[in-house]
């Protein structure tokens, strides 16, 4: 361990500037260091629960492809597979949007912050 010149915090050896303050080993500033409080908080994560309505939707077209399988029904077969991914592919787009919204946020000048 090391003590930081400016603060007197004790940081780890593995780390060349201080976590509190942004001190180097040899006294001098990091200078592109943000405290915490200064940062964009991280965005949550799309909330992953399923819906009544989801659980429903899925159930009943997992159902479709199971009796379309069991009855030799090619109907039913087609209508529960496009189904299930016709909404797999909705969620995704869901989640990439998310993703790119985040993205934006995060390169967008007025979330900067000056040190």
């Amino acid at each position: 361990m090391w003590t930081c010149q400016q603060c007197e915090i004790h940081v780890e050896q593995q780390f060349d500037a201080c976590w509190n303050c942004g001190t180097k080993i040899d006294g001098t500033m990091t200078e592109d260091f943000r405290h915490a409080d200064q940062c964009i908080p991280a965005t949550p994560a799309p909330n992953r629960q399923y819906s009544l309505a989801q659980a429903f939707w899925i159930f009943t077209m997992t159902s479709l492809v199971v009796l379309g399988y069991a009855t030799g029904h090619a109907v039913l077969l087609l209508v529960g597979f496009s189904s299930l991914a016709m909404t797999a592919t909705c969620w995704l787009f869901s989640y990439q949007m998310h993703e790119i919204q985040r993205a934006i946020r995060k390169q967008s000048p007025e979330n900067d912050h000056p040190n």
